[in-house]
């Protein structure tokens, strides 16, 4: 059965969808596998080329197609929410939160690249409140 769908998800992926983030900004993303070897873990990447664009994940241990459900799901809910406002040097936090991945040199939220000088000025204006950080893996947001 699972071999089954297994051959049946091979001839569907990769492809791309589209969805409206909270902007009203079209996003295209091109979802696939994440390993060929395994296709129980699927990952959606948006289809443009600058750092901090949107990447998510999803996974299922019986079906690809039920990890594909997963992951339009996770899509949806986190583009619904925008965490920052501002450009660059002058960036604020739209409602206290904050929630984004871990990148190279900084963080991807909101699909855009903040380097960790421009997160650090962004949390000093958070001077004597308290703070909860928790990371988790992509799969399972």
């Amino acid at each position: 059965m699972i071999q089954h769908a297994n051959e049946q998800a091979a001839a569907h992926f990769p492809h791309r969808e589209s969805y409206v983030d909270c902007r009203g900004i079209t996003r295209e993303f091109i979802i696939d596998f994440v390993r060929d070897d395994d296709q129980r873990f699927l990952k959606a990447v948006e289809a443009v080329d600058y750092e901090g664009r949107y990447e998510f994940a999803a996974m299922s241990e019986t079906d690809p197609f039920l990890a594909l459900g997963k992951l339009r799901q996770t899509i949806r809910r986190e583009l619904s929410t925008r965490y920052l406002h501002g450009e660059d040097d002058d960036l604020e936090l739209a409602h206290d939160e904050l929630k984004g991945r871990i990148e190279y040199g900084g963080v991807a939220v909101d699909g855009q690249f903040v380097n960790f000088d421009a997160l650090l000025r962004l949390l000093q204006a958070y001077e004597g409140f308290h703070f909860q950080l928790r990371i988790t893996d992509p799969a399972d947001l």
